[in-house]
C-alpha cells in the first residue's frame, strides 16, 4: 500500500491490492493481543454493553485480516502501541498519536474493531434490549419491514442516449485536487 496521509484514500488502496492470492496472511497472536487491547479501550463496554475482549472480536479479525495490507497495517499499530499498554492514558495519547501521524492504519483499526465487535451476538442482543429496537445483523436476506411509501411517484424524467451519440467531455479545466 502506497503510503498515504489521506484517509479517504484507504477504499482506493485497499481494494487495489487485494488479490486471491494475498488471502494467505495471518495477524500475528502478539499483534491481535495488542489490537483487541486497543479494542477495548476504544469500547470500554459497561452498562449491560460487553467488551470487545468478551467476545469473539479477536476470532473476527483474525478471520477478516487476511490481506497483506491489512495484516501490515495492523502490525504497525500494534507496534505504534505496544509500549503503551500499561496505563489507558498512555494509550489515549498513542492511539490520538496514531490517528494524527498515520491516519490510514488508524482508519485500518478503526474498522476492524467496529465491524467484529457490532457483528457479535452478544452486542446485537444488547443493542436489541437496551435500545429496545428491531435490530438485524446484517439486515440482509430478511432486512426491515417499512411502509409502503405512495406519497413519491417514480421519476418520469429519464432518457436514453444511444452509444454512438456519446461525446468525451472536457475534463482539462476540472480541478481534480483534494480540498
Amino acid at each position: 500500500m502506497a503510503a498515504s496521509t489521506d484517509v479517504q484514500r484507504r477504499g482506493v488502496e485497499f481494494y487495489a491490492s487485494w488479490s486471491p492470492a494475498m488471502q494467505k496472511f495471518r495477524v500475528p497472536e502478539e499483534d491481535l493481543a495488542v489490537v483487541m487491547q486497543a479494542a477495548d479501550h476504544m469500547i470500554p463496554g459497561g452498562d449491560g454493553w460487553p467488551r470487545p475482549s468478551g467476545t469473539d472480536v479477536a476470532g473476527y479479525i483474525a478471520r477478516g485480516a487476511r490481506r497483506k495490507t491489512d495484516v501490515d497495517m495492523l502490525s504497525l499499530v500494534a507496534g505504534q502501541l505496544r509500549a503503551s499498554l500499561g496505563s489507558a492514558d498512555a494509550l489515549q495519547k498513542a492511539l490520538t498519536e496514531l490517528q494524527a501521524s498515520q491516519p490510514v492504519a488508524f482508519r485500518v483499526l478503526q474498522e476492524f474493531v467496529y465491524y467484529a465487535y457490532y457483528a457479535q451476538q452478544d452486542v446485537v442482543r444488547a443493542i436489541r434490549n437496551l435500545l429496545d429496537c428491531d435490530y438485524i445483523s446484517p439486515p440482509q436476506p430478511r432486512g426491515y419491514e417499512m411502509l409502503p411509501d405512495d406519497e413519491i411517484a417514480p421519476s418520469r424524467a429519464h432518457s436514453y442516449v444511444p452509444t454512438h451519440a456519446v461525446r468525451r467531455v472536457d475534463l482539462s479545466k476540472v480541478d481534480f485536487s483534494e480540498k
